[in-house]
């Protein structure tokens, strides 16, 4: 009794070659056997797809055809058999083209090109198969909504459990009792527009120096309050900030540091 396929061969083929379960030549049906169909794949003996693509022996005279099949049929090796293995990846290769920028790509690390293309990078794709094939899928859709940190920490969930932008707050975020303070935000030197757009009606900035670093917030009342480009990131002195996953927010994003440390 046959086993029947869950997907076509070239989409298997795609699937188990972007997985790495194709190294070497166990997956390719050397049967020198012209009458078997081409483009197939078939169950052998240990379970394994085996995956049959153009025949070789089509091209040579029949006499030719006959000896060789008649030798692989005895166990012994030809050189006929050989060229079906050296020739088994480029053949699959051309025959699953139309795959090759798709999540289930053969060729994964094509798919860096195209995350890339969308602001994806290395650091945070990694070349990692998995990762890339993910992100392939989901970025077509994500990058027309993108442009919040929300859009962006949903993009990171899909490749990786840790959440580097945990730390970060949109405006809508700030008061709540897990975001950072905005009491705590370090003085950054900005143009006075940039001040005058983000000063409630009454704010005075309140100079002070505590743990070495200069806070500017006033401890109540007006402050200066976040606008939608702003970004409030909970920062730890001495330490660096999530560059690559930050990237992911539009380039007008206004990253706003709020020591960890009060």
């Amino acid at each position: 009794m046959s086993t029947l396929a869950l997907r076509e061969a070239e989409g298997e083929w795609c699937h188990q070659a972007q997985a790495g379960e194709l190294e070497g030549v166990e997956w390719v049906d050397t049967r020198l056997d012209p009458e078997l169909a081409e483009g197939r794949q078939s169950r052998g003996a240990d379970g394994r797809w085996r995956f049959r693509h153009r025949a070789v022996m089509r091209t040579l005279p029949p006499v030719i055809g006959e000896a060789a099949s008649e030798a692989q049929a005895e166990g012994a090796p030809t050189a006929w058999e050989g060229l079906t293995m050296v020739l088994a990846r480029a053949e699959w290769l051309v025959r699953s083209r139309a795959h090759l920028w798709a999540p289930w790509s053969p060729v994964p690390r094509l798919l860096a090109t195209l995350v890339e293309t969308y602001g994806v990078e290395s650091a945070i794709h990694r070349f990692d198969p998995e990762r890339l094939s993910r992100l392939a899928a989901l970025l077509p859709t994500w990058h027309t909504h993108r442009g919040t940190l929300e859009r962006a920490r949903e993009l990171l969930s899909k490749v990786s459990d840790d959440d580097p932008l945990a730390a970060a707050a949109s405006p809508e975020q700030v008061d709540l009792a897990d975001a950072p303070r905005l009491a705590h935000e370090v003085m950054v030197v900005h143009k006075l527009s940039w001040w005058q757009h983000r000063a409630e009606d009454g704010a005075e900035a309140s100079y002070r120096i505590v743990g070495g670093l200069l806070r500017f917030q006033p401890s109540s009342g007006p402050r200066f309050g976040m606008q939608r480009e702003d970004v409030l990131f909970a920062w730890t002195p001495g330490t660096g900030l999530p560059h690559h996953e930050l990237r992911l927010l539009p380039a007008w994003t206004v990253v706003r540091l709020a020591s960890s440390t009060p």
